[in-house]
């Protein structure tokens, strides 16, 4: 710590303020605010090829400096070296379940159409609710939440021209909320150990989907998450 407050050659010296609110740590270097951090493609045109390479070059170099040395000071510090590792802490907790916010990414993108009320004319919300899990599989609810749209007609009087009051004709849209659920089921899958091979022509997922009566043509792929829906 003392060779890093000390450095203005390397580093940049003692321009940071460094807090301890009991477990969080809040480092504000100076340096790093001065430091255009946008990475804005316009930076980088020119009209030269030596001269955008050069300035190019020294950007991202100033910019990994400035980084760095915005963190040394907790790098500095030993005893923040020593933490359990990530295995350690999440072992018992990570496993190869899937959670709400995966299942919700995998029903965005079969489409909020396919999840959505008839009678909806908006956009609608999807939100999801984990259901029975297998070991193999597991069953997701998947409700829609939109709006259905009551044409409506009010009567408003107006002021006119000729010194009375008229009655105008105002069309407008009552928005009712509707909801429908469907169901997916998802299961996760390990590409490294899903190659097609002489000893396991089939993928494992495939035997999985087959096996509640889900064609696999139906499944989506998503980040080792095959998805399909079943009602």
């Amino acid at each position: 710590m003392l060779a890093l407050l000390t450095d203005d050659e390397v580093g940049y010296g003692d321009d940071f303020r460094f807090v301890k609110d009991r477990k969080i740590n809040i480092v504000q270097p100076r340096h790093l605010a001065q430091r255009d951090l946008t990475g804005d493609p316009t930076l980088f045109h020119g009209y030269e090829l030596a001269q955008a390479r050069r300035f190019f070059t020294e950007y991202h170099t100033e910019l990994f400096r400035a980084l760095y040395f915005a963190l040394a000071p907790l790098l500095t510090i030993p005893l923040y070296q020593q933490h359990r590792s990530h295995r350690d802490i999440y072992g018992d907790l990570a496993g190869s379940r899937t959670c709400y916010w995966e299942h919700e990414t995998v029903a965005n993108h079969l489409g909020e159409e396919r999840f959505a009320h008839p009678a909806s004319v908006t956009r609608n919300i999807l939100k999801t609710t984990a259901r029975a899990d297998d070991g193999a599989g597991q069953g997701v609810r998947v409700t829609a939440y939109g709006f259905r749209g009551i044409d409506r007609v009010d009567q408003v009087s107006v002021y006119g021209g000729d010194g009375r009051y008229h009655n105008v004709s105002v069309p407008w849209v009552e928005y009712r909320e509707v909801s429908q659920g469907r169901d997916l089921f998802v299961s996760e899958i390990d590409p490294r150990a899903e190659a097609v091979t002489d000893a396991a022509p089939v993928p494992s997922w495939h035997r999985v989907f087959e096996r509640r009566g889900i064609p696999v043509e139906r499944a989506l792929i998503r980040r080792a998450i095959a998805a399909a829906m079943v009602s």
